[in-house]
């Protein structure tokens, strides 16, 4: 849900300024992947849980979990829920039950994507 350019922008502030050549960037790249994907992997996990036991969840927490920016937020939640039934009603978002393992389908899928895209560009000649 998070634009790729955050993504990209958090694992270039991993990394260190001064670089050294062949084996500790490659590590330095690996830790920094793994530290990233640990971390969305642990936003999933907020998320499935949030829908899990919620009706309704404010946009603000959802916001906050998802680390988004507000207009980027704003942009996507009512495509999202759109797509998957889902009400927005003021501050909330009220989830349609019959549809919330979809949305959690398509997030993993969105995490899986952007891990596959960052793997990519790490492995490319720079």
């Amino acid at each position: 849900m998070r634009d790729q350019e955050d993504i990209l922008k958090k694992v270039m502030k991993k990394r260190t300024s001064v670089k050294s050549d062949g084996f500790f960037d490659l590590e330095r790249e690996r830790k920094n992947r793994e530290e990233l994907m640990e971390h969305e992997s642990g936003i999933l996990q907020k998320i499935k849980l949030m829908l899990e036991v919620s009706k309704r969840i404010s946009l603000d927490r959802m916001q906050d979990v998802l680390e988004m920016e507000k207009k980027t937020f704003n942009k996507r939640i009512f495509e999202l829920a759109k797509q998957f039934g889902f009400i927005i009603d003021g501050d909330y978002l009220i989830v349609n039950r019959d549809t919330v393992s979809d949305f959690i389908d398509s997030l993993e899928r969105t995490f899986k994507e952007w891990e596959e895209t960052e793997k990519d560009k790490n492995y490319k000649i720079k």
